[in-house]
């Protein structure tokens, strides 16, 4: 998921190019917006077949296809109370402000926007009816629903549309403020800071009338349709914002237009969600939603054990043991997701932005299979590219295959040939930033496998580079997220990332490409790569596209601009009175249509 901008996709991956050509006189309606995305549905049936074939992981107790949307076959009634999990905090529940799991999960049931994501990761409508391109391609016309309300009752306009989308772009600090960026006037808007920039509004959005929202891109961009049905596109009610302040999502101010409330939120504890009376799709099949935020795998399978909550993600450690289990195997789901974990660098400072021996080394010190298959035991892929297995045009590569002599070779290469220089280069990593808290190599403990993958992957850079690396876990990833992704202070560190949609150009642009303010790469930048991937994401044949996006691969692996390590999968236990579990290898879907059986 996410987190930058500058977002000019022109024509975007197979998805897209599906989207228009399906649309044949460019206008969307109920009844064909389904089919016209068919291509999204086979790229995310790709991720569950590729990485099905890849690994152990993938012989799931339930088949990843499966696992999109798992139904007991026993009756159910609506209503009933839904007891989940998670390990954090959510970062925010401002549809324009958050980016991390937790948050989006809770954003999602909470809003609705202009469309809506099904479980095979179609477009559908939600709010908006219908919509119409124009025939250049640079205008987006949505006609919405008159029948939505807030869930305080007041009505959702076209201009609330406006205003929400107005608050990200208007917000230096909004880490999706780069999926607005093809709107007609966001460019400048980027380029203003303080009040200037606060004060500024998109001339790119029009509100004809209050059931009209009309959207002018600066080139066409049909995947402006996929991309708008993503969180950081739903409305807020002005009123409400502007009485409460930053106060205005906590639980009794927060309204929203999903079809759960937030009744309860005690920060750091757990979360009440409520039923949406007046939401417009009808009630949803729960009356209400718990969730406890346990960090501790195992203090999670106790409550789970003993009856207390429905379902958990399950630990990376614990997933050989919940196969081997004959009762727990029959409860367990696993998705492989559309999900990169690999090692950063700072590119602003430091030895690793001055050498490109010096980052190979490190990529050449990694046995990826010793990461994914021994320390987090089958809970992951091996990777050898930030695109991973049903992202469209994804192709293997290996950049600099794992060799612990070359990896010593570039070591004295990049002048670390002497022992004295090796432990100077240690000293300076290790103790990087104000009084060394930003040094080692960081990540945050509360990410399901990291403690695992860091511990791992520094005994193999002990043994292979003979540097010691200190391990920097941060308590939380809200702060770690901060301090890596907006202040850039560490060194080397993990990153991670999911697919917001399955297309290559989600990828590279928000963590890679020049420009870029809130992103994972350390401000990495690399003019060949950006040129590379946005001539992909500009070219409509499907082939010369493929071409350009391995290009842009090739030219940032053999940079050394990532090390990637490894894919990941979603594995949860679910009780058997749980129906319609939905989660799909694009991420979350709403639980609005889950119940429990009675």
């Amino acid at each position: 998921m996410r987190w930058h901008h500058l977002f000019r996709f022109l024509v975007i991956g197979i998805i897209i190019a599906t989207l228009l050509g399906a649309c044949g006189d460019n206008t969307a309606t109920p009844a064909s917006t389904s089919s016209s995305t068919a291509a999204a549905t086979s790229a995310a049936g790709n991720a569950t077949t590729n990485a099905a074939t890849t690994s152990a992981v993938a012989a799931p107790t339930t088949s990843a296809a499966a696992a999109a949307t798992t139904s007991v076959a026993a009756p159910a009634t609506a209503g009933g109370t839904f007891r989940w999990t998670m390990t954090g905090e959510p970062d925010s529940l401002d549809p324009g402000l958050a980016s991390a799991e937790e948050g989006v999960n809770v954003v999602n049931m909470l809003y609705d926007g202009l469309t809506q994501f099904d479980k095979d990761v179609n477009v559908k409508p939600a709010i908006a009816e219908s919509w119409s391109i124009s025939p250049d391609g640079l205008t987006i016309t949505y006609k919405l629903r008159k029948d939505v309300t807030f869930s305080n009752g007041d009505p959702v306009k076209a201009q609330d549309f406006i205003y929400a989308w107005n608050r990200v772009v208007q917000n230096e600090k909004a880490d999706y403020e780069f999926v607005f960026s093809d709107i007609k006037g966001v460019a400048e808007i980027e380029k203003l800071t303080g009040e200037a920039r606060k004060a500024a509004t998109i001339p790119g959005l029009v509100a004809p009338d209050d059931y009209t929202l009309q959207v002018t891109l600066v080139a066409p961009a049909v995947d402006f349709i996929t991309r708008a049905t993503l969180w950081p596109f739903r409305p807020v009610d002005k009123a409400v914002v502007e009485k409460f302040g930053d106060k205005w999502t906590e639980a009794g101010n927060l309204v929203g237009t999903g079809p759960f409330l937030l009744k309860e939120w005690k920060h750091g504890q757990s979360l009440r969600l409520e039923a949406n009376p007046k939401y417009y799709e009808g009630k949803p099949g729960l009356d209400l939603i718990t969730i406890d935020l346990i960090k501790e795998t195992a203090t999670a399978k106790l409550k789970y054990d003993n009856g207390e909550i429905d379902a958990y993600r399950v630990g990376v450690a614990d997933v050989p043991k919940v196969r081997n289990d004959p009762k727990a195997k029959a409860q367990l789901v696993i998705t492989p997701q559309l999900r990169t974990n690999w090692i950063s660098f700072n590119f602003d400072k430091g030895p690793f932005k001055e050498s490109k021996e010096l980052r190979k080394a490190f990529y050449q010190a990694i046995d990826r299979r010793l990461v994914a298959e021994g320390a987090l035991q089958g809970a992951g892929l091996p990777l050898t590219t930030l695109l991973v297995p049903g992202i469209p045009t994804y192709k293997p590569y290996d950049a600099y295959p794992y060799d612990p002599a070359k990896a010593k070779a570039s070591l004295v290469a990049a002048g670390y040939d002497t022992p004295e220089k090796v432990k100077q280069l240690e000293d300076t990593i290790n103790n990087w930033g104000d009084a060394g808290k930003s040094g080692g190599f960081a990540y945050t403990a509360e990410r399901a496998g990291w403690q695992q993958a860091a511990e791992n992957y520094t005994q193999q850079i002990k043994q292979n580079l003979g540097i010691t690396l200190k391990l920097n876990p941060d308590p939380t990833f809200k702060t770690f997220n901060k301090r890596r992704s907006t202040d850039h202070e560490f060194l080397i560190y993990f990153g991670s990332w999911g697919a917001d949609y399955p297309d290559p150009a989600n990828f590279y642009q928000p963590l890679f490409g020049c420009g870029v303010s809130n992103q994972q790469g350390g401000n990495y930048c690399n003019k060949e790569f950006d040129t590379a991937w946005k001539a992909g994401a500009a070219e409509p044949d499907t082939t010369k596209r493929a071409v350009l996006y391995q290009q842009a691969e090739k030219l940032l692996q053999d940079d050394i601009g990532m090390i990637p390590i490894y894919s990941g999968i979603y594995a949860v236990l679910i009780k058997p009175t749980v129906t319609n579990w939905s989660y799909n290898s694009n991420g979350p879907f709403p639980f609005k249509g889950l119940q429990i059986k009675k």
